[in-house]
């Protein structure tokens, strides 16, 4: 589906943990990938990255490491960029316009980071290394991508502070790929047409607490759907098939971190939390044959995830 995935020390981006303001994501299509090009890099402020082995915190996706893209909170102005290019041997030609803007007052601020990306396959006949094959071949993707972002941040009442974000994409991509070298995808190929939609929106609570410790309370939800669309080719016989994958996640999540005591070095300081996760695999497999659709797989299956840490740093 022609995502961009962290893939630290090589194991798999289904061994890296990829984190949206310490948030879990949903997964993107069958792979336990999260596609980070959907994140305008104008919004991100910061990444942080745990290199080493993290599965014994944060669980069997994490073996590689963890990586948590941080958000700028808020933004005050407007900041437009441009990105135009091309290869010297035809096709390729990118194009990238993004635009972030926000404002900040006494009580909090916001933050919002727009980008659309474009860029035109390469064909086999425009490089001389593939001209013996069929024109109709694809060495690159299609692609077309909008996406955008939002934070925010609101002094409510007290100690009680509103913080949200969140995220959505829609990207769409065509591969051509002929079965033969020297025939027509037309007439013997496939043709590729995925379609990504995500979204992710958390709302948290931060409450100040006496001893200067602070609990926040947030119930992230997250959706990504990919729809594979394919048109195959037999002797010039076409016949289409849609395969759906969507993966949701929904949860409630409690936390507390603070100090204990002094000590020589530093304050003592504890962390605990827990909360309920629940994820969510959709899909279905459509045959559209000249009788009418057939569907082949239609299913869902979940999974409820409860936990709890605790820990402390000396």
């Amino acid at each position: 589906n022609n995502s961009a995935t962290l893939n630290l020390r090589g194991l798999g981006p289904d061994a890296t943990l990829t984190l949206f303001n310490g948030h879990r994501l949903a997964y993107d299509a069958l792979a336990q990938g999260i596609d980070i090009a959907a994140i305008p890099l104008g919004a991100i402020d910061r990444i942080e990255v745990i290199a080493d082995g993290a599965s014994a915190l944060y669980g069997s996706d994490a073996v590689g490491g963890v990586a948590n893209i941080i958000l700028r909170r808020d933004y005050d102005g407007l900041e437009t960029t441009a990105r135009v290019g091309a290869s010297t041997e035809g096709g390729n030609v990118q194009q990238q316009y993004s635009v972030v803007g926000g404002q900040r007052w006494s009580s909090g601020g916001f933050m919002v980071a727009l980008d659309h990306s474009r860029a035109t396959p390469i064909f086999a006949d425009q490089r001389d290394y593939t001209r013996g094959l069929d024109p109709s071949l694809t060495l690159t993707l299609r692609n077309r991508q909008w996406s955008g972002v939002i934070a925010g941040h609101q002094h409510l009442t007290g100690g009680i502070t509103l913080d949200l974000d969140g995220f959505v994409t829609d990207r769409r991509s065509l591969k051509q790929s002929p079965f033969l070298p020297n025939a027509s995808i037309f007439t013997n190929g496939l043709v590729s047409r995925p379609e990504v939609r995500s979204y992710a929106l958390t709302p948290t609570i931060r409450i100040d607490l006496p001893a200067d410790w602070q609990m926040p309370l947030s119930a992230p939800r997250a959706v990504s759907r990919t729809r594979l669309n394919t048109s195959r080719y037999f002797n010039g016989a076409a016949s289409r098939s849609r395969l759906t994958y969507e993966n949701r996640l929904s949860g409630i999540e409690a936390n507390a971190e603070g100090p204990l005591f002094a000590a020589p070095g530093g304050d003592a300081r504890l962390a605990i939390g827990g909360g309920l996760r629940r994820v969510a695999l959709h899909v279905n497999i459509t045959d559209f044959l000249p009788a009418g659709p057939f569907t082949f797989r239609d299913f869902t299956e979940s999974r409820d995830v409860q936990f709890a840490y605790g820990e402390l740093s000396v």
